[in-house]
């Protein structure tokens, strides 16, 4: 299951690694299983808060 804090943590290690630097796009999929944690964040919410915006 992928929740909400693994989806954060791993945006913000390729954040550190600078892999959004380098890249053009970034596709987002709809994981069955994934788990806000009560949170209401979806996957573009997290991007968006590793992106600033």
């Amino acid at each position: 299951m992928k929740t909400a804090s693994v989806v954060e943590k791993n945006f913000a290690m390729l954040k550190v690694h600078g892999v959004f630097d380098k890249v053009a796009g970034i596709i987002l999929g709809k994981h069955e299983q994934y788990d806000d944690l009560d949170t209401g964040k979806q996957l573009l919410d997290l991007l968006k808060e590793q992106l600033n915006g």
